[in-house]
């Protein structure tokens, strides 16, 4: 027996936009959208892919959309990859994050300078990064490569001289937390909010993510818990510093601080239960005049650059 109610009998239908980018049809058309649609229904754009990946061109969405259900902190049900969940007497990150006790010591400049990388003690591996995708908007394979003459970075996966399984993801973090230091979760776009598992399944291994992405890392996570790449002005300053935090290993332990406060919860229930909460509101619910704007529009993701090195972009960097 069919279980399933006509479709105009839901209060709201997902449309998970990531399939309609991977079917070769015109899906969002008049001809292909439920024939009928109940006055009370919500209609919810879905996604979790960042406007440059997903590729998508929306040809009939005007006032189609209700809600919006993406990792983006703007939309109407934000459903991020994972949040941080406080432990204990912590307080809610909507309270502010508790403050680190101790904050990593940030050398100067001429302390970076006098790290001399071809130290014996230094010869270990510190740095790894598993990637399948290999040509992205962000242009991370460029940073990578340059980040590479200064400090060896062992690269696995499709884009690599190391594959890796794909469907071997856990194993690769056990040699991760065995093996490395630090682990560089760079995102494919530099897009507003967009954070995803590249960092937060990392986050409970023993190593320190290096992030690199377009989101405000401080808003999503608790201090001292990565690295930004986009705070130092080159790769090369970068590689300074991480070669500084393992010849500094009481610095580089203060990044675990945050391990007795928080845990990470992936795709967290919460989201879920703030739609149901939305449908339970008698208000009406509006409609988006161009969905395609707001998710992909001007702002909502930068252009990379991927220069570096002079005098000048020296000087204005952060040491």
């Amino acid at each position: 027996m069919d279980m399933l109610m006509p479709a105009e009998d839901y209060d709201a239908v997902l449309f998970h936009m990531y399939y309609f980018w991977l079917s070769p049809l015109p899906l969002l058309t008049k001809g292909t959208l439920p024939a009928r649609r109940s006055p009370h229904q919500r209609y919810i754009f879905f996604i979790l892919e960042a406007p440059p990946m997903a590729g998508i061109s929306f040809r009939y969405t005007g006032g189609l959309f209700n809600w919006t259900m993406t990792y983006r902190q703007d939309s109407d049900i934000a459903w991020p990859y994972a949040e941080f969940v406080p432990l204990g007497d912590t307080p809610a990150p909507a309270r502010g994050w508790l403050p680190a006790p101790a904050a990593p010591i940030a050398p100067t400049a001429a302390a970076l300078e006098s790290i001399d990388p071809s130290r014996k003690e230094e010869d270990k591996v510190l740095v790894a990064w598993l990637v399948s995708n290999c040509h992205t908007q962000s242009r991370r394979e460029d940073y990578v490569r340059e980040l590479s003459k200064h400090i060896r970075v062992d690269v696995y996966g499709k884009c690599a001289a190391r594959p890796w399984p794909k469907d071997d993801v856990e194993g690769f973090y056990r040699t991760l937390s065995a093996n490395y230091t630090f682990y560089l979760s760079f995102e494919n776009s530099l897009c507003r909010d967009y954070v995803t598992e590249k960092f937060f399944k990392v986050l409970p291994l023993d190593v320190v993510p290096v992030v690199y992405g377009g989101a405000n890392y401080s808003a999503i996570a608790p201090p001292h818990s990565y690295i930004d790449a986009r705070d130092f002005a080159s790769p090369r300053r970068l590689a300074r510093y991480l070669r500084y935090l393992a010849r500094h290993p009481q610095e580089l332990a203060k990044f675990s601080w945050w391990k007795r406060h928080y845990r990470v919860v992936p795709f967290p229930a919460s989201s879920l239960c703030r739609l149901c909460s939305r449908l339970h509101d008698p208000g009406p619910p509006g409609a988006y005049a161009d969905v395609q704007r707001w998710y992909s529009g001007p702002g909502v993701c930068q252009q990379p650059r991927v220069q570096w090195g002079g005098s000048a972009e020296e000087a204005q960097g952060i040491d």
